[in-house]
């Protein structure tokens, strides 16, 4: 791949290891529909290192994270070569599940390559009450909005969901 095409944004929503979710490994019907288990195959934190995508020398990273692992996220983001500059925060609407029912969800951003002429555009915030998702896990618009109008592309999803636009996308569920 020529360095024009290779990615310049990068978005990924690792599929984390169950170790948070041990109550429910293996539960795959019943009324606990939140474990992710259910829906797609889990890695852990060295397996989702072992994925780094290829980019270009400059280049940005949105890592989906998990709220009791924010550490994982800063460990993947530097073994995958970039420095992490600022988290966001998709406040959701409702309450989640578990014990304090979680409605948030924390995106790690990242920068490689440095900030001259690689810089994040406004985002308007470091916080957005975009709607929720139909499907488990499921990634607001707003946020693909967000990405396109403060980064520059071409973009790559890795452990996509669906295919989008003009992106290129990985993942088990397409």
């Amino acid at each position: 791949m020529k360095a024009h095409g290779m990615p310049r944004t990068v978005v990924a929503d690792p599929p984390w290891w169950p170790r948070l979710h041990a109550n429910t490994v293996g539960r795959m019907k019943g009324p606990y529909r939140a474990g992710p288990q259910r829906y797609y195959r889990l890695l852990s934190v060295e397996q989702i290192i072992a994925l780094a995508p290829t980019t270009a020398p400059k280049a940005h990273l949105y890592l989906w994270v998990i709220n009791q692992h924010l550490d994982w996220g800063y460990q993947v983001a530097r073994a995958w070569d970039f420095e992490p500059q600022q988290m966001i925060t998709w406040c959701k609407p409702g309450y989640g599940t578990g014990q304090f029912q979680c409605n948030t969800e924390q995106v790690l951003l990242c920068r490689k390559g440095g900030a001259t002429g690689n810089a994040f555009g406004m985002t308007h915030g470091t916080w957005f009450d975009w709607p929720r998702g139909r499907r488990h896990s499921e990634k607001p618009e707003g946020f693909y909005s967000l990405v396109e109008r403060v980064s520059p592309g071409p973009y790559l999803e890795l452990f996509a969901r669906r295919c989008r636009a003009g992106w290129a996308a990985m993942g088990d569920q397409l």
